[in-house]
């Protein structure tokens, strides 16, 4: 499609809008201004949408927006197969993720976070980056978590000019992203092996870490414990069907003396699918 010039407003007092993404079913996400000289004492001023042939433009600000005098902007950038919807929201100057669906029930990432959603499939998969002191690492949001993806061969994982943007994932989890100051343009296809496992979501992010890169079983000197995330094959987690939190293929995360006494270390033992190799993710912890 090619406009001879900006397309006409869709806002009701013509203060521009852009249309980001568009699914197979025909339905469109953008934003809209309130206009130059308008106010907005209350609700975003650039405003979420959703068109559709048949219903036309609708408003996605939910009540909880309406009534907030909070400065901010919604920017849905993509909406997948089934209607989920990503993107970011604009507060207090940072941006922070926006996720929400046709029904303008949105959810609202922590403002302490600065992650940006970019890209949604039709499984539910979520692509972003977050930003941090360090840098920018790009990060896949699914059942397992919130995960750093690798970077492309040859860059620097964190730290100008190395930033890694992930903007856009298929049905088939392949990612497509950029790196910031380079002419790169990378994809990664996404497994559970390829993800890092960030434990806590403060500035640049820690992530679980076998100190030193060891790999040998059992090895009390070697332990599992927290660390910036750098995607080395020592951060490399694949998070099974049966529980196991693997690294190096064969090596599964396991409570040292399988007793789950408090302060039990926690090592790398060859995988043998007993409980205290067993994790499950709850919506705010790992446990064992």
């Amino acid at each position: 499609m090619v406009f001879a010039g900006p397309p006409p407003s869709v806002w009701r007092d013509g203060g521009g809008s852009a249309a980001s993404a568009i699914n197979d079913a025909g339905q469109v996400v953008g934003w809209a201004a309130l206009g130059v000289g308008g106010s907005a004492l209350y609700g975003p001023r650039q405003r979420a949408f959703l068109w559709t042939a048949a219903g036309g433009l609708r408003d996605l600000t939910p009540p909880s927006e309406e009534q907030s005098n909070q400065s901010s902007s919604n920017y849905p950038l993509d909406i997948s197969a089934r209607g989920t919807i990503v993107g970011s929201r604009i507060h207090s100057g940072n941006r922070y993720r926006l996720l929400t669906d046709t029904t303008g029930a949105a959810y609202f990432g922590p403002l302490d976070d600065q992650i940006v959603y970019t890209g949604v499939n039709g499984g539910g998969q979520i692509v972003g980056y977050r930003q941090g002191l360090n840098g920018t690492v790009s990060v896949l949001v699914d059942a397992a978590g919130t995960r750093v993806l690798p970077a492309p061969p040859g860059t620097v994982p964190s730290g100008w000019p190395g930033d890694v943007f992930a903007h856009a994932i298929s049905d088939r989890a392949e990612v497509a992203g950029r790196v910031h100051a380079a002419p790169v343009r990378w994809t990664v296809r996404v497994t559970p092996a390829e993800a890092l496992l960030v434990i806590r979501e403060l500035g640049e992010g820690l992530c679980l870490d076998v100190q030193g890169a060891g790999d040998a079983p059992g090895d009390p000197g070697k332990p599992a414990t927290l660390y910036p995330c750098h995607g080395g094959a020592n951060q490399r987690v694949t998070f099974t069907a049966a529980g196991e939190l693997r690294l190096y293929g064969d090596r599964c995360l396991d409570v040292w003396g399988a007793q789950a006494n408090d302060g039990d270390p926690v090592v790398l033992w060859p995988c043998h699918g007993g409980a205290n190799q067993q994790w499950r993710r709850t919506a705010e912890r790992l446990v064992v």
